[in-house]
């Protein structure tokens, strides 16, 4: 059976961002093991942050006009963008007319790991990279992406490249490159058929921001010395541009990492202000309570640092706390950890005010990751996740995110 909202019904206004009839899955008839009753947000008892952010959602679907912006950050289950990425999607074809790009992307090749599978990343010349996941990470001043990449090497470059056959087109014609402010001056950097605008200097990083009169689906940085005293750059992020109003769903993620990780990212608060999402998702916790002997006080402590953080850099941002999925420790051990680490989400949403996606209880609760591995939605190491296994928790926060918006207009309605 599928399922059409009929919210669209209710909008008063005629749309330029026009959305469309939202099929929802029948996934119980295909995996019983799910619980997708439990399919939706936990409100908090004060819901201004999120209601605040449907209102922007409605606006930009009546008008048009503006921008709506979203950030979900996590860990390895993110990092590959298959999650994410599936939110993203859905939220662009849904709102049609209304895929303002991809924006936040990295060179995560030049790192040496795995990054979106959107995009395809070529490299040349010798780079070194810092994660947030390292210990003395702070000093390599990271930023919202929890990564850097630095060359000494002044013929070093990287390109970008949009994969084929992509379910949506991510061209661009706008891209802003991010570096830090080293301890030595930077090399310069160009994007050959990109126009150079501006660069903007803050006290921890540069911006660079390029312009083509061109929209395309791929492009190369090259940095270059023409100074003696340059010795190398830094970079902590790039971001592809339209310049169109409409919803932009980044993601950020870094394989290993804790809440701790990006509590060790000085320029993330400064960057999360310039980047200014109304909806920002959090889906950690997986490693903070995956070693046996864990700290649990100390992931309390650090959720809720890196909750208020958030708050406190974007002045009462709608926020969704996502427990971690089921699993096992090196494959053998049931993790019970899991638990008390919902229940500290839980208390953290309750404090701060959040909502909550409760995927543990979704995916079908205790040793469900059984379940997943057998249907071909979660892999051997019964950790992660399969494409399609990722796909489908997409499917599903999304859907749980337009379901509380249907409400929210609905209410909303009702009330006029």
């Amino acid at each position: 059976m599928r399922i059409f909202l009929y919210l669209f019904s209710l909008l008063l206004f005629s749309s330029l961002c026009s959305a469309q009839d939202i099929p929802f899955g029948d996934y119980q008839q295909a995996y019983p093991f799910l619980n997708t009753k439990e399919n939706k947000l936990i409100l908090p008892k004060d819901n201004q942050a999120l209601e605040s952010f449907f209102s922007k959602l409605t606006e930009m679907q009546k008008k048009g006009n503006t921008n709506v912006r979203m950030l979900h950050i996590g860990d390895s289950h993110i990092q590959a963008d298959f999650f994410s990425g599936r939110v993203r999607q859905r939220f662009h074809q849904t709102f049609y007319g209304c895929n303002a790009g991809l924006e936040l992307v990295f060179p995560y090749k030049t790192a040496k790991t795995n990054g979106s599978y959107l995009y395809a990343i070529e490299t040349g010349g010798e780079w070194t990279s810092c994660r947030n996941i390292l210990s003395g990470a702070a000093g390599c001043n990271l930023g919202i992406t929890g990564i850097s990449v630095t060359t000494a090497d002044s013929a070093a470059w990287f390109s970008i490249r949009m994969r084929k056959k992509l379910p949506l087109s991510y061209d661009f014609n706008q891209i802003a490159i991010c570096t830090s402010i080293d301890s030595v001056k930077s090399f310069n950097i160009s994007v050959p058929g990109f126009e150079h605008q501006k660069t903007d200097t803050t006290e921890t990083y540069v911006c660079h921001f390029f312009k083509s009169d061109a929209y395309v689906d791929s492009t190369c940085i090259f940095v270059a010395k023409s100074d003696s005293m340059q010795k190398q750059v830094t970079i902590n992020s790039v971001l592809l541009g339209t310049g169109d109003p409409g919803i932009i769903y980044n993601s950020t993620g870094i394989n290993g990492a804790d809440v701790a990780a990006y509590l060790r990212c000085p320029m993330f608060g400064p960057q999360l202000k310039v980047m200014s999402p109304e909806l920002v998702i959090i889906s950690l916790g997986t490693n903070d309570c995956y070693m046996e002997n864990w700290d649990s006080a100390l992931f309390e402590k650090n959720l809720d640092s890196f909750v208020a953080l958030i708050q406190k850099t974007l002045n009462n941002p709608a926020i969704i706390l996502t427990t971690p999925g089921d699993h096992f420790r090196k494959r053998k051990y049931y993790n019970t950890n899991l638990y008390v680490a919902r229940n500290i989400i839980f208390r953290i949403a309750e404090k701060h005010q959040t909502a909550i996606w409760d995927l543990h209880t979704i995916m079908g609760g205790y040793k469900s990751i059984l379940d997943w591995v057998s249907s071909g939605l979660a892999v051997r190491d019964k950790i992660h996740f399969t494409k399609e296994g990722y796909f489908l928790q997409g499917d599903l926060l999304f859907e749980a995110i337009i379901s509380a918006w249907s409400d929210f207009i609905t209410k909303d309605y009702a009330a006029r």
